[in-house]
């Protein structure tokens, strides 16, 4: 999926596709409803800034390759409203959230229903909006996937290997430090060596086990 616009509102950032920051600027240009409730706009090169009579002001605009980069590491939720996805931080969903459970307790709540979903919530608005948070994909962001890990010992390992591995944990996970290590020897157990430490050194017996990236 494309995240590729920014949009922020009232100084809160969010990754938007560019259909979505083409279809709001289009919009305030162009539909006389939404013209209404604008105050002032600006729109140039794909890039906008509206000022909406509500008190919101918007900016959007394309992000180079490198700034897309930096914003993905920091807005990691899928926000999606009534269909129409973008990327948030996690603070902003977790407040989103924390504000929806105690509308829904006021005397004029504006929170119809609230409902988990795969590690995220379902929220539906008495305005009709239906909005699910959950913690985004790297395939919806574009971002590589982590590489998988193995909880298993070295056999089948030959002198020459290159492998990255933790150097200690059990079966609930990792622990240690994660080095890249060369199979030097295989005598008795597992010698190694490593960019920090250049001459073989002993790593464990034939029947330890090690996490083992890829």
């Amino acid at each position: 999926m494309d995240f590729s616009y920014l949009r922020t509102e009232n100084g809160t950032p969010r990754l938007v596709t560019p259909r979505a920051a083409l279809d709001e600027i289009n919009a305030g240009m162009m539909d006389k409803a939404v013209k209404r409730t604008i105050r002032e706009m600006s729109a140039a090169r794909g890039a906008a800034h509206i000022k909406y009579r509500d008190g919101r002001t918007v900016h959007l605009r394309p992000l180079a390759p490198e700034e897309l980069a930096r914003h993905l590491a920091d807005l990691t939720h899928l926000r999606t409203e009534n269909g129409i996805p973008a990327l948030v931080s996690t603070t902003e969903a977790q407040a989103e959230f924390r504000e929806a459970m105690l509308d829904r307790v006021t005397v004029r709540a504006h929170v119809r229903k609230i409902e988990g979903n795969e590690g995220g919530y379902d929220i539906t608005y008495t305005d009709d909006r239906h909005v699910t948070l959950r913690p985004a994909t790297p395939e919806e962001t574009g971002q590589p996937a982590a590489p998988a890990m193995e909880y298993r010992t070295l056999k089948g390992a030959k002198i020459g290997d290159t492998l990255t591995l933790w150097t200690r944990g059990g079966k609930k996970g990792p622990d240690g430090s994660k080095i890249t290590v060369t199979i030097a020897g295989a005598s008795g157990g597992w010698y190694v060596t490593s960019v920090e430490r250049p001459t073989p050194w002993f790593l464990g017996g034939t029947a330890s086990k090690y996490w083992i990236v890829g």
